[in-house]
C-alpha cells in the first residue's frame, strides 16, 4: 500500500498523541518518566502548531486510512518532532516526511538550514539523510544529537 503526505489536520491530534506515545515507547533507553516529560512537550508543540497555521510545516503521513508517522518542523528551520509508529519503521514513512520537509524548508527556511535533535536511535537515518554535526555549547537533554542540514 502506497504512503500519502498530508498537512496536519486538528481533528487529528489525538491520533497524534497516540502515535507519539507509542515511538516514544519503542525508545528502550527513556524511562517511564522521561516518556511522559516527552510527551507532554510533544503535544504542547503540536497545539502551538495548530494554533500558529502556516508558520509551521506539520505532515502525516498515512498508509491506506492510517496515520503511521507525522512531522513538525517550527518555523521551516527547526525539526522538532518526526515520529513513525513502530510497526511502519523501515515503511519509508520517515524518507517521505524528511524529503518534504528538505524541499519545503529549502525555499522558506530563515535561517538556511534544517536543524534537528536527533534521538540516538534516529541519528544514523538523519546522517544517512545528508544531515552534519551541529555543535552546540550544552549537551542535549536524553542524549539527542544536534544535526544541520545546510541548503547552501
Amino acid at each position: 500500500m502506497s504512503l500519502t503526505l498530508a498537512r496536519f489536520p486538528p481533528a487529528d491530534l489525538a491520533a497524534a498523541r497516540s502515535l507519539t506515545l507509542a515511538a516514544l515507547h519503542s525508545t528502550a533507553y527513556l524511562s517511564p518518566g522521561e516518556i511522559d516529560a516527552l510527551l507532554e512537550h510533544c503535544c504542547a508543540n503540536y497545539a502551538q502548531c495548530m494554533a500558529e497555521g502556516d508558520a509551521h510545516l506539520f505532515l502525516k503521513c498515512q498508509q491506506g486510512d492510517e496515520m503511521v508517522g507525522l512531522m513538525l518542523v517550527k518555523a521551516y528551520w527547526n525539526l522538532v518532532e518526526l515520529y513513525i509508529h513502530p510497526t511502519s519503521q523501515g515503511s519509508g514513512a520517515g524518507r517521505a516526511l524528511l524529503a518534504q520537509a528538505l524541499l519545503q524548508c529549502r525555499a522558506r527556511s530563515p535561517r538556511g538550514h534544517l536543524r534537528a535533535n536527533a534521538s540516538r536511535n534516529a541519528e544514523g537515518f538523519y546522517r544517512r539523510h545528508g544531515f552534519v554535526d551541529f555543535p552546540l555549547a550544552q549537551p542535549l537533554p536524553y542524549g539527542c544529537v544536534p544535526l544541520v542540514y545546510p541548503f547552501d
